[in-house]
């Protein structure tokens, strides 16, 4: 039969909280479409579906030879609400994932690639639906207020995600509107139930656009086809694909969690927060009425930073009036504001406004008087903020769950997983944000996940993977023998204490006096853990994520070692990656993006290829290359990791995967006890193979790539990790 795209109109995008296709559109490669509209009941939103339309569809993609969606991972599982199941993912063609591919750090909205790709402007047809939609909704308001229709809206259980706003939002990868365009059924309804003429616009709006869908998608994607095969991109394009049906079967598992815990932790938070929060509005000493939801606001940073001074007007300083340059202001004693407790950020927003985010709370906390008010207010404005997000998070999870056979206690949540939604191939998520969930001591948000009674959860980590991918690719021989001697003083195969003793030599060698070899290591980690060591993690995820170097000269990397030059040591010391890193930089300038490491077992030649954005002035910024190659590269090994472990656990009933955060996968099994063992040795085996699974990913980049193993009977912030 060829080819043919197919797109779904629902009825929400909360598949499974109730939403439900009405309209399933197919184009064929002579630009035909065909097509299904159904009626729905305005009561309920329930779709009406004859079954010989079913049967229709299940034909057509059954006998297509390729089947091209934009984010297939939607349509199939929308398919399957009103029972069409066992989707042939062998043929499916993604240009969401070929989007990405071509172009990693542009939008992937159908609309954009339409214009790119296929110079067609599907955005009229959207246009004149949205104000079709707005109209009958009016009107349905209006005159349907007896017995009012089923309308999207913010808080209806069975659509979580609807914000209140009708003002549309693109994200990258996909779409996400206000509640108007979950109701793009309502004309054609409201037309039916006032007997409007069958040439009434109505009646064909919504059709009209989703044929419009359709109709692009396969135009995009003959376009992105050709580009593939002329840039060489084809074979990585093919193992991408691999990638979809292993995450549509995660997200359709889902993830439990425990309501009582998540109870629990949101009493903690909130008595907490409201401590916090009197703390700081006590140190203000009446200046605030209330800590503001965001970072920052007029009230807040006047406390901070005190107000504008008038007579320069917040600039710090005065223009002679004689002529001959400007001198420092003697009412503010050139900071540009008096009152408060007087601070200083080091850090500007965009705009050229003070900084007020966690990195300079974190700078005050740390260098203010601790008996002050001034640091009082600042650290329990610190921990109000964390926590308020932790709340914030929790809440979340409370609104897209769903119950399960286990009881009142259980429920579950379906994150949406999005491998195209980050510049590079870290994944995104939402509905809710699963790659947010703090394990940080204090507010461990991973007590509230964990296994049903009856099942255990195993997770596996890799080894400090985006320390190791540079380290081995340039040689570096100091961090190699690092990582290859796990177990040898000082270090114990930490890089963050590698790193401690390269940025802090004076409070290394007083401790290595202090202790000896053998112990300095341990003793620095467990010594200075909430500060000195602290802080240099922070500065290695800071360079590692791809911090700005120089904002106010000052280092980003520097502040968050609390220590000017730390970048400068660090790289005089590994001069091996500093010089990687200048490679990374020039061949950034010069083709404009950055390649993962080739995958041998799928192309030699060529890695995943990720654009950095160039400035006004045509530079690249230097921390994005070395940033991007090694994050690409670390997931894709992520992606290899998850298609092999899936493919394994299709032979073992009842094992699932069914999170992926970061550089872990999380595995879900059933309890298998045998007698006189540990409580882990009944799937033991199983989770030595997954382990290996993964660690096959080090050969097809050539590097090793180890995997920790941990088990978690209870939850997942409780583990006991396993030598296996």
């Amino acid at each position: 039969m060829g080819m043919i795209s197919l797109d779904t109109e629902t009825t929400g995008l909360d598949l499974r909280h109730g939403a439900k296709p009405y309209l399933v559109t197919t184009c064929n490669e002579d630009m035909e479409n065909i097509y299904w509209e159904w009626d729905v009941d305005p009561y309920t939103r329930e779709p009406k579906i004859p079954r010989r339309d079913l049967n229709h569809v299940k034909r057509l993609i059954k006998k297509a030879d390729l089947l091209v969606l934009q984010n297939p991972k939607f349509d199939v599982c929308a398919l399957a609400q009103i029972g069409i199941n066992d989707w042939p993912w062998h043929k499916t063609r993604d240009t969401l994932m070929a989007g990405h591919l071509l172009a990693s750090n542009q939008p992937h909205d159908l609309a954009t690639m339409a214009l790119i790709y296929a110079d067609i402007n599907i955005q009229p047809l959207e246009d004149t639906m949205k104000g079709a939609v707005d109209a009958a909704r009016s009107y349905i308001r209006r005159e349907f207020k007896k017995r009012p229709w089923r309308l999207a809206q913010s808080g209806l259980p069975e659509m979580p995600s609807v914000k209140g706003s009708n003002k549309k939002r693109k994200a990258r990868g996909g779409e996400e509107c206000g509640p108007w365009k979950h109701d793009a059924w309502v004309p054609r309804t409201l037309a039916s139930q006032l007997d409007y003429p069958k040439d009434h616009s109505w009646w064909g709006v919504t059709s009209d656009y989703a044929n419009g869908d359709s109709s692009s998608t396969l135009l995009v994607y003959l376009k992105q086809e050709k580009l593939l095969k002329e840039r060489g991109l084809w074979k990585i394009y093919l193992e991408s694909l691999k990638l979809l049906p292993v995450i549509y079967a995660m997200e359709s598992h889902g993830v439990t969690l425990n309501v009582d815990r998540c109870v629990e932790l949101i009493g903690i938070y909130e008595k907490d927060t409201q401590r916090r929060k009197r703390i700081c509005l006590r140190a203000a000493g009446g200046q605030l009425k209330d800590l503001p939801k965001g970072s920052r606001s007029k009230a807040l940073t006047n406390v901070l930073l005190g107000t504008p001074c008038e007579d320069c007007n917040g600039e710090g300083y005065l223009w002679n009036e004689t002529g001959g340059g400007k001198k420092s202001c003697t009412t503010c004693f050139g900071k540009g504001r008096h009152g408060g407790f007087g601070l200083v950020s080091n850090k500007t927003t965009p705009k050229g406004a003070p900084c007020l985010d966690k990195e300079v709370l974190e700078h005050w906390s740390t260098t203010l008087n601790p008996r002050s008010k001034a640091c009082l207010f600042v650290r329990n404005l610190r921990e109000y903020r964390k926590r308020a997000t932790a709340l914030s998070y929790l809440r979340s999870y409370e609104k897209f769950c769903l119950p399960t056979e286990a009881g009142e206690s259980w429920q579950v949540l379906h994150p949406s997983l999005n491998p195209t939604g980050t510049s590079t191939l870290r994944c995104s998520s939402n509905n809710p944000n699963e790659q947010n969930i703090s394990k940080k001591e204090g507010f461990n948000l991973r007590y509230v996940f964990g296994p049903l009674p009856g099942r255990e959860w195993w997770s596996l980590d890799a080894k400090n993977i985006e320390l190791r991918i540079p380290a081995y690719e340039c040689g570096e021989p100091e961090v190699i023998e690092l990582f290859e001697h796990p177990n040898i003083p000082p270090y114990y195969g930490s890089a963050h204490l590698l790193n401690f003793s390269t940025i802090y030599p004076e409070i290394w060698e007083k401790e290595l006096d202090a202790v000896g070899f053998e112990k300095v290591g341990p003793h620095c980690k467990k010594k200075y853990e909430s500060t000195w060591y602290q802080w240099c993690k922070n500065f290695d995820f800071a360079v590692q994520y791809g911090a700005v170097l120089k904002v106010d000269s000052v280092g980003t990397a520097d502040r968050a070692a609390h220590k000017e030059g730390a970048h400068a040591l660090v790289k005089a010391r590994f001069g091996k990656l500093d010089s990687h890193n200048q490679a990374c930089i020039d061949f950034a300038k010069k083709h404009g993006y950055i390649e993962t490491i080739p995958d041998k077992n799928v192309d030699k030649e060529r890695g995943y290829p990720l654009l950095c954005t160039r400035n006004r002035w045509g530079g690249v910024k230097p921390t994005i290359p070395l940033n991007y190659r090694t994050q690409g590269t670390a997931m894709w090994w992520m992606r290899k990791g998850m298609v092999r472990c899936h493919a394994y656990l299709q032979t073992l009933p009842d094992h699932h995967m069914v999170m992926q955060v970061h550089d872990e996968l999380v595995f879900d099994m059933p309890k298998r006890r045998l007698r006189g063992r540990k409580p882990w040795e009944g799937n033991r085996t199983i989770a030595a193979e997954l382990k290996r699974l993964m660690e096959l990913g080090g050969e097809d980049i050539g590097l090793p790539t180890p995997v920790s193993v941990t088990y978690h009977e209870h939850n997942w912030s409780e583990g006991l990790v396993l030598s296996i």
